[in-house]
């Protein structure tokens, strides 16, 4: 099985890790850790919860999108 990674548009591009990958045989997708960076790497809504937790979802979006997926096929 092959793996692609990935950095998105629209999300913080780090040189340590990927914000998803895309296995081939199969469909799984996997996210890794989104926190409250907007694709500068600046931190949204510092000591402001709600504003933090929105960037999380919007990254997780951006995430999701680029795969194909949408919030629709999150298992939960």
């Amino acid at each position: 099985m092959t793996v692609q990674v990935l950095n998105p548009d629209g999300i913080f591009k780090p040189d340590s890790y990927f914000q998803a990958s895309i296995s081939t045989g199969t469909r799984v997708v996997c996210l890794s850790g989104q926190v409250a960076l907007d694709e500068s790497g600046h931190l949204v809504g510092h000591g402001n919860l709600a504003k933090q937790s929105e960037q999380v979802y919007r990254n997780v979006f951006h995430a999701l999108e680029a795969v194909g997926a949408t919030f629709a096929d999150v298992a939960n």
